[in-house]
């Protein structure tokens, strides 16, 4: 697709009111918020003010029709059969004529400590395959992810990766706690939320809340390891690591073109929720999962390359 065809599209499906960070007036999270035109001004009379232009003025001959929206094109091709834009599309994907359900959600939160990734002699999937092996160490039958998306089949993965420039890791996955290491049992220790999702997964919204200081990992452990059954769980937010609201707000919207459900738009915005300005590395993380370690006879090791520059835009 040409670099202008890309621009216009990816206006007409993230166009949105004003996404500019919060400010101590607004009170509202920009990602969140629903703007509502402001009502007419009244004249003295009390009555709304009404236009100087007569409603029969022609309209100039050089404005041309707004562009009408893929929901009106779909109404005027259906007529009385069209139900839904959603519904049309899930038609469309269980008689196979388009793949709207192939990219998904499908990345798992955590693969780590999983009996999934469990090759120990005595069962011990916890201790076996750690958070802390999980950058160094290849999954055999899944991957996971922060807010990221996958094939159907799981070939290839798209997730996010952040650095606040203290922590000695990049926050690649979600941290928590193992059945040994939790008082309550295993748990994932991180603010995270899924704001939105169409049936076909046509739009998803999600959001990962950073903190700007170095992420609590051993006092999160230690805390959980030491406490008893009888007491509560020592959360993220029992630590300092969101005080004073020093964290960044992350929001991750996917977006399928709507005549090509294997064309995925992605936006990633962050807003630094602190007083006091803030570095934050945004590296977005685009892999396949390893399936040719295992098998006895080596299938071909897939790869990515830069395949050309186009207007500033790089093609893998």
């Amino acid at each position: 697709m040409a670099p202008g065809a890309v621009k216009v599209l990816q206006e007409k499906i993230f166009r949105s009111g004003d996404d500019s960070p919060r400010s101590e007036t607004q009170g509202r999270d920009p990602g969140l918020t629903i703007h509502i035109p402001g009502k007419p001004t009244p004249t003295k009379s009390g009555h709304p003010r009404k236009s100087s232009r007569s409603t029969r003025e022609a309209v100039p001959s050089d404005v041309s029709a707004p562009e009408k929206s893929y929901r009106q094109q779909l109404s005027q091709l259906l007529g009385c059969a069209y139900r839904g834009t959603e519904k049309y599309r899930l038609e469309q994907d269980e008689k196979r004529e388009r793949h709207w359900k192939r990219w998904g959600p499908y990345l798992s939160d955590r693969q780590w400590a999983t009996v999934r990734e469990d090759y120990s002699h005595d069962g011990n999937a916890w201790s076996h395959f750690p958070h802390e092996h999980a950058r160094s160490r290849a999954y055999r039958w899944g991957e996971d992810g922060i807010g990221g998306i996958s094939d159907n089949h799981q070939r290839l993965c798209f997730s996010l990766a952040l650095w606040n420039e203290k922590d000695p890791i990049l926050k690649e996955r979600l941290f928590g706690v193992t059945g040994h290491q939790g008082n309550h049992g295993e748990d994932v220790k991180e603010l995270y939320y899924y704001l939105d999702s169409a049936p076909t997964h046509s739009y998803m919204k999600f959001l990962y809340k950073y903190p700007q200081c170095r992420y609590p990992y051993e006092e999160l452990v230690n805390e959980n390891v030491h406490r008893d059954r009888n007491v509560a769980e020592y959360e993220i937010l029992d630590s300092d690591a969101f005080d004073d609201d020093r964290y960044w707000d992350v929001y991750m919207e996917y977006a399928k073109e709507a005549d090509d459900p294997d064309s995925i738009y992605v936006r990633i915005t962050a807003y630094n929720r602190g007083a006091e300005p803030s570095t934050l590395h945004i590296i977005p993380h685009l892999w396949f999962r390893n399936t040719w370690s295992w098998p006895k006879d080596k299938p071909p090791m897939p790869s990515l390359s830069k395949a050309s520059t186009v207007g500033g835009l790089q093609y893998i």
